[in-house]
């Protein structure tokens, strides 16, 4: 039996990908912040997949000592994983510092994301066919990086939500910029990030209301935008690795995102902020 570990599982794209999943026998291990959400994604699951392991557990990828702790236990558990998705993201309509002193996005999808991988990819190298599948976005041709200490500082400006919507396209680079660095570092691991399209999940509920109804046509349902996620995370003859998919075909990316010095530094930014000494061999 396979196990896939799913953040941001408890609602929208992370949810359709563990039903999916669990339709295909594999062990589920859940996470996401909201415990009432992941509990009844639990149920749910469990009602349509009776005979499937399931277990939640509620965490904020932005509070790095409880990301810490969670991966000691499954480490101390000591069952392969062979399928990481990394899908918890957020859009917050006004900038905001995490708990750790990042602006919480990036806090969210990149730091925490990476932080969990190291942690867990000693689980991952015990697998036949070991995985990692993140969820980027087109957003990120609006990111950029120019200074990685503006990172712990956010602009109070929200005209038009021009600086939130910079700082989620900003995240969603850092995913690409992720996943090529690790797909450069890691051999033997396939990593590959996707675009689900615009779906109808609960990431555009802070934005105006304004913008949901200039969006809301071309929003597509949550099965539809899981189904890259899940074809990546399951599909028995996939060879690529850091690579970037929109609707399951190989697509094309922004230049910045292939810019090799901006991979480097930011992976080491983020060994440096996570007091991370040999990637992959947490201590």
């Amino acid at each position: 039996m396979k196990t896939a570990l799913i953040t941001g599982a408890s609602s929208g794209i992370g949810k359709q990908t563990a039903l999916a999943l669990a339709k295909q026998e594999y062990r589920l291990i859940l996470v996401a912040r909201d415990l009432s959400k992941g509990q009844r994604a639990v149920d749910e699951i469990k009602s349509q997949f009776p005979e499937t392991e399931v277990s939640f557990t509620s965490l904020d990828t932005t509070h790095f000592d409880s990301v810490r702790e969670f991966t000691a236990k499954l480490r101390s558990d000591g069952q392969a994983i062979d399928v990481m998705v990394l899908n918890a993201g957020l859009f917050t309509p006004k900038l905001k510092l995490s708990k750790s002193g990042h602006e919480y996005m990036f806090a969210t999808t990149h730091l925490g994301h990476f932080l969990l991988t190291h942690g867990l990819l000693p689980l991952l190298k015990k697998s036949s066919d070991p995985r990692i599948v993140v969820t980027s976005s087109i957003a990120h041709w609006v990111g950029y990086f120019t200074d990685f200490f503006k990172l712990k500082t956010v602009s109070s400006s929200s005209l038009l939500m021009a600086a939130p919507f910079a700082s989620y396209g900003r995240s969603k680079l850092a995913n690409l910029f992720f996943v090529r660095g690790f797909d450069q570092r890691v051999p033997g691991i396939k990593i590959n990030a996707f675009h689900p399209g615009a779906v109808q999940t609960d990431i555009w509920r802070d934005t105006p209301g304004v913008f949901q109804r200039l969006i809301g046509p071309m929003l597509v349902t949550e099965q539809q935008g899981a189904s890259t996620q899940i074809w990546l995370a399951s599909t028995p003859d996939l060879t690529a690795s850091g690579e970037y998919f929109v609707n399951k075909k190989k697509a094309l990316t922004s230049p910045w995102s292939q810019k090799k010095s901006m991979i480097d530094q930011l992976w080491d930014y983020s060994l440096s902020e996570l007091g991370i000494k040999q990637f992959g061999e947490p201590e």
